[in-house]
C-alpha cells in the first residue's frame, strides 16, 4: 500500500471505480482492491455504494479461529467462532464440537 492511499475492496465483478467529480479511474482485478489517494477519500466514503456497504473503504481485519461452535437450533447450521456460547444469526445455544 503506498503512503497517503486507502485501500477500497470492490464486489465481485467490479472491474474498477470511476471518480463522478474528476472522471479519474482506479482499476483492479474483478472484487479486487484499489489504492485511492487519500484526498479523494471523502468523495468515496460519501458514495451510495460506501453508504450501502458495496465496497469497503479501509483496512478491514477478519479474526476467526479453526474450530467453530454449531448452532443446537435444527436447522440453522450455522458455525459461530470458538468462544460464541449463542448464535449469533438465531440467538439459539452453540454446542463445543467434542459434544456432537
Amino acid at each position: 500500500m503506498s503512503a497517503g492511499t486507502t485501500p477500497v475492496t470492490l464486489p465481485g465483478g467490479c472491474y474498477g471505480l470511476q471518480l463522478q467529480s474528476s472522471g479519474r479511474e482506479f482499476n483492479a482485478k474483478p472484487g479486487g482492491t484499489v489504492h485511492v489517494p487519500d484526498e479523494h477519500l471523502s468523495e468515496v466514503q460519501a458514495s451510495n455504494a460506501a453508504q450501502n456497504g458495496i465496497i469497503s473503504v479501509g483496512l478491514h481485519l477478519s479474526i476467526g479461529t479453526r474450530r467453530g461452535r454449531p448452532c443446537t437450533r435444527h436447522g440453522c447450521n450455522f458455525i459461530a467462532q470458538a468462544w460464541s456460547d449463542e448464535c449469533p444469526r438465531c440467538g439459539a445455544p452453540t454446542a463445543s464440537k467434542e459434544s456432537i
